[in-house]
């Protein structure tokens, strides 16, 4: 993807946009303001930004998993990142140039290293003078028309999140396929970090729809915004059995006839032979002649009559055909055919696995 200079996104901005109001008149997040704080800094001490971050910020605070990204990240070397075109079209942007952020949005890091990020922050690790923390922490109090219920006050790189009364103080950012969240609660001295690879939620909503109880503190005040972080939020829990139309109910029937057929003595003997048994060992009894492919499934399908029942419901549904693969095996098997380790053993698949057969996904 193509390169972009600092200078490049700030002509861009100018040529592209007017200003919104005059200075001093009103307040509106811009990262345009943070690619000129990056061409400030990097003037003033003759450093590149990824040299400033890396010597002021990432190792003195063990930051080991940061870095400033300059260009398009190595395949391979970071999480995947998808974002929804205008078309509707999911699109892998992890090749995105990293310099279109620049100093508004170029950074790679950790869910591990943010955290560490906030810590030193909050805890005196990265100023030598308390005051600047104090100056950052000024924050600009913001109408419920220039913050949305979700930003309560902006100061210098520090968002004053909108709470149900208690502080919460971070930041956020997005750039194509990812977006990031970090904030810290100074009175139950915990920081929350959330990063996603795709644009399907604003996790800047967190902190609004945070209950006050699990910081165990008490609530003050109502959430500002209704809103929600991602739109399954909105989904009552726990969650309705959907209305299938094809959804099998578990049906024992197919194996009526060789349930009937397991004695109280074959039973016995199985239960002594297979509990505990591993793969190998169902196998080893299959080639001894000792078990059956068929035996097996009808010795599991007993164990789920008898004991998956009641609130327990572990097993949805069962394979009608079964049986008549398990026969299928036990056939290729007397004929000197095994497939491999997993020849005539059955198997419990989550339901959200497709199957070559008639069963329900």
């Amino acid at each position: 993807a193509r390169g972009y200079t600092p200078q490049d996104l700030v002509a861009y901005a100018i040529a592209n946009g007017a200003p919104d109001f005059a200075p001093g008149e009103g307040w509106h997040y811009s990262s345009t303001n943070f690619i000129l704080l990056g061409m400030v800094v990097e003037a003033a001490t003759g450093q590149s930004l990824a040299e400033l971050y890396q010597a002021r910020i990432f190792d003195p605070l063990g930051m080991t998993s940061s870095s400033y990204l300059e260009g398009s990240p190595q395949p391979g070397a970071h999480v995947d990142g998808y974002y929804t075109i205008p078309s509707g079209v999911l699109t892998d942007m992890t090749a995105w140039n990293a310099t279109q952020g620049g100093a508004a949005g170029a950074i790679v890091s950790t869910a591990e290293d943010m955290a560490r990020f906030a810590d030193g922050l909050f805890n005196g690790k990265l100023f030598e003078n308390d005051a600047t923390l104090q100056e950052m922490l000024a924050f600009r109090e913001l109408t419920l028309g220039e913050g949305g219920g979700v930003i309560a006050g902006y100061g210098l790189g520090l968002i004053a999140f909108g709470t149900q009364g208690f502080d919460a103080f971070g930041h956020a950012g997005q750039t194509p396929g990812f977006q990031s969240l970090w904030f810290r609660v100074p009175e139950a001295e915990t920081t929350f970090v959330l990063l996603t690879n795709s644009g399907s939620c604003r996790v800047m909503l967190l902190p609004s729809n945070l209950p006050p109880a699990i910081l165990g503190l008490e609530p003050t005040v109502a959430a500002a915004t209704e809103a929600k972080p991602c739109a399954y939020t909105d989904l009552p829990f726990p969650r309705p059995e959907p209305a299938y139309t094809a959804k099998r109910v578990r049906d024992l029937s197919p194996f009526a006839d060789a349930l009937a057929g397991l004695t109280d003595a074959r039973r016995a003997e199985l239960d002594a032979l297979l509990a505990g048994a591993t793969v190998l060992d169902m196998q080893a009894a299959m080639a001894g002649g000792a078990l059956s492919a068929e035996e097996l499934v009808t010795w599991y399908v007993d164990r789920i009559a008898r004991y998956d029942v009641d609130k327990l419901n572990a097993v949805m549904e069962l394979n009608p055909q079964a049986l008549e693969i398990a026969r299928q095996l036990d056939a290729e098997r007397a004929a000197g055919s095994v497939r491999g380790n997993l020849h005539g053993i059955p198997v419990l698949l989550k339901d959200n696995i497709a199957t070559g057969d008639g069963m329900h996904t």
